[in-house]
């Protein structure tokens, strides 16, 4: 037998834009509005063959859409519509979320495919624009400070160190200072790692200034190459983006930017440690 489509078409439809097959859409509307049934009668009102209603009927309490109550005749009761439309939900939000991530991958992929060069028919002057998304943009700043030479600059969102993200920056930064490589840090106060950014000033010059909190956030390596997030300074992984660029411009705006705010800085000092004298 088939299908036939009672009433309208409309909400059927929204049912299937919602994640419901076509067969599944039908099957659990013809319950809702019979009530708990057993299945020939939902085989019966929909129009569709006994055994492919069973499946259906399967399908849709797989998804928490019906529920079977046992007995010599099984009886299907379908959820109430409230709790459809909240599974519905949930299953929406847990798509998108995965599309999400898909497209910062895609996106990422997208800009390897990327000419790494620029055509000798370009102008010469340009220099290398990428966009970066969520865990390839903590990737990327790894990559750009290994491959540092002699100088970091950067500003951190103090919200940042409060993050495992901030951790693994700084101890990165740690790492570079034994290559050689000059740090310095400007920041904003953080009482919640001021412990940890005091024993950090044996590896390398960390400055704080209430503006660093509120103004640009960027990372400047070897006055060359500047990488600048988009994100905000608590983003999660997945949601992480920046922009990295070699314009001298763009390069030396920012570098100009951060050694006017560092002379305006108060430094961070380790904690000195005053022993007292013991007369005997």
């Amino acid at each position: 037998m088939g299908v036939q489509n009672s009433g309208n078409e409309y909400p059927l439809h929204m049912l299937r834009e919602l994640g419901l097959s076509h067969l599944e859409a039908v099957v659990y509307s013809t319950l809702v509005s019979l009530g708990p049934s057993p299945a020939r009668e939902v085989s019966q009102a929909s129009h569709l063959a006994r055994e492919h209603c069973y499946e259906v009927l399967r399908r849709l309490e797989n998804k928490g859409l019906v529920k079977v109550q046992l007995g010599d005749h099984s009886v299907y009761v379908p959820a109430e519509p409230r709790t459809a439309v909240s599974l519905f939900i949930s299953d929406l939000d847990a798509r998108y979320a995965s599309l999400r991530d898909e497209a910062y991958e895609v996106g990422a992929w997208l800009e390897t495919t990327k000419p790494s060069q620029v055509p000798e028919s370009h102008n010469h002057s340009e220099r290398r624009v990428q966009l970066v998304f969520g865990k390839h943009t903590l990737l990327e700043f790894e990559r750009e400070l290994n491959a540092c030479k002699t100088e970091y600059l950067g500003i951190i969102a103090p919200e940042t160190l409060e993050t495992a993200t901030g951790i693994r920056i700084l101890e990165s930064l740690a790492r570079a200072t034994k290559r050689g490589v000059a740090v310095r840090v400007l920041t904003g106060i953080v009482p919640a790692r001021k412990e940890l950014l005091r024993r950090l000033t044996s590896e390398f010059s960390i400055r704080t200034n209430a503006v660093a909190g509120r103004g640009p956030r960027f990372d400047v390596f070897d006055r060359s190459r500047v990488m600048q997030p988009m994100h905000g300074p608590t983003a999660e992984e997945g949601e992480m983006e920046a922009i990295c660029s070699e314009s001298p411009a763009l390069v030396n705006g920012l570098v100009a930017y951060f050694e006017e705010l560092w002379r305006k800085s108060r430094p961070l000092t380790k904690r000195k440690v005053v022993r007292a004298m013991v007369c005997v």
